[in-house]
């Protein structure tokens, strides 16, 4: 037992003692803090420097009236196989891109493979290991590639089909009528088209002869 200060009351040595203990949790708390502040600083001078590896893109297309982009993680196939046993996409479901979620955005109601799909922003997801894939659409819509979130508003099958080579993951619009098109995915020689219909609004202007 610690001796008493021979000179101060009972409940002074108390309060005194109450008081230094207090100091040092304010101290080691203002440590902490200081520690976390040299982190996030760190982790944002890391990020300054460097670009990620699967760089970031967005595509943009207007059908009829309707809005339709597409944001995702661009990974390089560098060599490797990409699906299959040992293949780099080991996951399933998988959002196809890297890092964040692909995320699909549509301005108005759509319809999916003839399945409808209201206004607004979804995760995209596939299951490369099942034949045909299936497609998910979620409404978690920014959340990072794993774990999968669930919350799935629309899901369909849709065959994959080999194309040339795409050494960057790639999504593309290749088709587009007054109310239709297709959003492509192709990375290495793998390809699978969503197709998307809109509410037809407007009619095309009529082709001129000089066109």
């Amino acid at each position: 037992m610690a001796a008493r200060h021979p000179e101060l009351p009972v409940w002074q040595e108390r309060r005194e003692g109450v008081s230094f203990t207090k100091a040092v949790m304010v101290v080691l708390r203002a440590g902490c803090l200081a520690f976390i502040v040299w982190c996030f600083s760190a982790s944002s001078a890391e990020a300054q420097r460097f670009i990620p590896r699967s760089q970031r893109a967005t595509i943009n297309q207007t059908v009829n009236t309707t809005a339709v982009s597409v944001r995702y993680g661009r990974p390089v196939a560098r060599g490797r196989q990409l699906f299959g046993d040992g293949g780099a996409v080991h996951h399933s479901p998988w959002t196809p891109g890297a890092d964040a979620s692909t995320t699909v955005e549509f301005s108005k109601d759509v319809w999916i493979d003839g399945h409808p799909l209201a206004a607004g922003a979804y995760s995209l997801w596939f299951t490369p290991d099942t034949d045909p894939w299936r497609v998910m659409f979620s409404s978690a819509a920014d959340v990072f590639h794993l774990p999968f979130p669930g919350q799935v508003v629309l899901e369909i099958e849709l065959a994959p089909f080999a194309l040339d080579h795409a050494e960057v993951l790639t999504f593309s619009f290749p088709l587009l009528t007054v109310d239709e098109t297709v959003i492509r995915f192709h990375w290495g020689t793998t390809a699978l088209d969503i197709p998307v219909r809109v509410e037809r609004e407007k009619d095309m202007r009529p082709p001129r002869d000089d066109w």
